[in-house]
């Protein structure tokens, strides 16, 4: 998809900006994806390279499905959640940096007045640790964690929730996210979507592109 002229412009003109942050703002996905090999080493176990690929490739619930059903891991299935969200964690407390472009593009928000809101489907936990970790907390207003409103950006709700929060219509606003159901909840609704690059969402390009207004790699185009 190529990045339509009139996004600079609704950039300009849009008074608050929604923000993803695992694999749009935040270069996490990698901790995720790597969380059942860490599991499964500590075991002793090496998957083969099919499996590998499937535990890279897909989320969170399907992975501890998948390893549940492949290996004799000895414990209940809490229990491998329980320790994933440990090695996620762990990772967000010392890995995890932001992706490119990406300091530039909230300093440029914060410089044109922007109200920034962090729309994430991840623990508060893990988001603390990582946007204190990298001196990012400063740039947001507002951060909502879906977890902590049991709700997730398959819902509608949580968008609605957020713009009657924060006072904005839905035309006021822009969201940038990686991944096709947030893009397509909150395209639903009105908002203006932007997709952003990430490899681990690459799978899913299609679902992407039918979701986006409009596709930026590195928030270049947004800086100029």
């Amino acid at each position: 998809m190529i990045m339509p002229m009139n996004a600079t412009e609704k950039l300009k003109a849009s008074p608050c900006i929604l923000l993803d942050l695992d694999g749009t703002i935040l270069n996490s996905m990698s901790v995720w994806r790597t969380a059942p090999a860490i599991l499964l080493a500590r075991r002793g176990i090496e998957p083969d390279a099919e499996q590998a690929r499937i535990l890279r490739t897909v989320r969170f619930s399907p992975a501890v499905d998948h390893m549940m059903e492949q290996f004799d891991l000895g414990v209940p299935r809490e229990s491998i959640e329980s320790e994933m969200r440990a090695i996620i964690l762990d990772g967000y407390r010392t890995r995890v940096v932001p992706k490119a472009g990406a300091v530039a593009f909230l300093q440029m928000l914060r410089q044109r007045g922007k109200r920034v809101v962090a729309v994430t489907d991840n623990v508060a936990a893990a988001i603390d640790c990582a946007l204190e970790r990298n001196d990012l907390a400063g740039y947001f207003d507002s951060v909502y964690c879906g977890p902590s409103y049991g709700m997730s950006k398959h819902m509608p709700e949580i968008f609605t929730m957020v713009l009657s929060r924060e006072g904005f219509r839905a035309a006021d606003c822009m969201l940038f996210d990686d991944a096709p159901w947030p893009l397509e909840t909150a395209q639903s609704l009105g908002i203006f979507t932007v997709a952003v690059e990430e490899p681990f969402s690459m799978h899913e390009y299609d679902a992407i592109c039918a979701a986006a207004d409009a596709w930026t790699k590195d928030y270049t185009e947004f800086l100029k």
